[in-house]
């Protein structure tokens, strides 16, 4: 991607409810800002699974936790396996956040998510 002012990336997910495994990447670059997961991204299927940044990092976010209230909804899980994109906010707004997580929202249950730094 071109003119990245800026980018944070790994393998590490934390854990939750359910396994998530795959490289990600959190782009901010002069176009937007990304997060992708690459095409070995895999977790299990679920209903309601969605993307949400969260106020807090992933080692203070309870299981149960309804990141959703104070959360920022970012988007539909497109898919459990495989290779995806999505827009986040500005990165004024994306610095207010700690997390990228994977939430179930029908059951309210964190399936896991990664650390903003």
């Amino acid at each position: 991607m071109s003119n990245i002012f800026s980018e944070q990336k790994g393998k590490t997910w934390i854990d939750k409810d359910e396994v998530t495994t795959g490289n990600w990447v959190v782009s901010k670059s002069k176009e937007g800002n990304f997060f992708m997961v690459d095409d070995n991204f895999e977790t299990p299927d679920g209903p309601d699974l969605k993307i949400y940044l969260g106020k807090k990092e992933m080692a203070n976010i309870g299981v149960n936790e309804a990141v959703n209230i104070d959360g920022l909804y970012i988007d539909e899980l497109k898919a459990v396996k495989g290779k995806q994109q999505y827009n986040l906010p500005n990165s004024q707004t994306l610095s207010s956040y700690k997390s990228v997580v994977i939430l179930c929202e029908k059951y309210s249950v964190v399936w896991g998510g990664i650390d903003l730094k």
